[in-house]
């Protein structure tokens, strides 16, 4: 993917490397090893071509594309994206710009047993709801703020503010929110 990257920077500015600074490319990976098979270097340029070809302004979120293949707390993970406005204040005449500050999240860590929500670790109960089933409830792909409360049969992920493996969890549930962003852990799908 890299070489690809390459190849694109330089076919649209062809200057690079010559009379304009070079580049760095960036490809992060994401272990979907039980899924995938790394050896076999499925992944070509020319699906990184295709992929930049299709690009929307509105990308698909969940169990798609990088997304399909991750595991949070042994539950089906994904992709997911957020953002928020950070305003500035200024003491100088007039207002200072705003900025977007975004978020790219893949959920691919941590183990069912330590799945904690609202305090209460769930990952037992979850694990005893299933036995015998062959499909996994759904789980957030993404950070939420700003959402309302539903009540006690839904959950909104909220991780704590290291975002580590060791301390990622749902301990805030019932008070995070989310904008347009809402995930929810549906019992009766256990």
């Amino acid at each position: 993917m890299a070489q690809a990257q390459i190849r694109q920077a330089i076919a649209a500015n062809p200057q690079i490397g010559r009379d304009w600074p070079t580049v760095n490319p960036l490809v992060l990976e994401c272990n979907d090893g039980y899924l995938n098979d790394i050896q076999a270097m499925a992944v070509t340029e020319a699906d990184y071509f295709n992929a930049c070809a299709n690009v929307t302004a509105q990308p698909e979120q969940g169990a798609v594309g990088a997304g399909r293949g991750m595991s949070c707390f042994g539950l089906k993970g994904g992709i997911g994206s957020a953002s928020r406005i950070a305003r500035q204040e200024t003491e100088l005449a007039g207002s200072a710009p705003d900025y977007t500050v975004g978020a790219l999240v893949l959920s691919n860590f941590g183990k069912l047993r330590h799945l904690r929500v609202n305090g209460r670790m769930l990952g037992q109960d979850i694990k005893r709801r299933m036995a015998g089933r062959h499909t996994a409830a759904p789980v957030p792909p993404d950070i939420a703020e700003n959402a309302p409360d539903k009540g006690p049969s839904s959950w909104c992920w909220q991780p704590t503010r290291r975002w580590t493996p060791a301390t990622a969890s749902a301990e805030h549930a019932r008070s995070c929110r989310a904008g347009a962003h809402r995930f929810e852990l549906w019992p009766w799908q256990w």
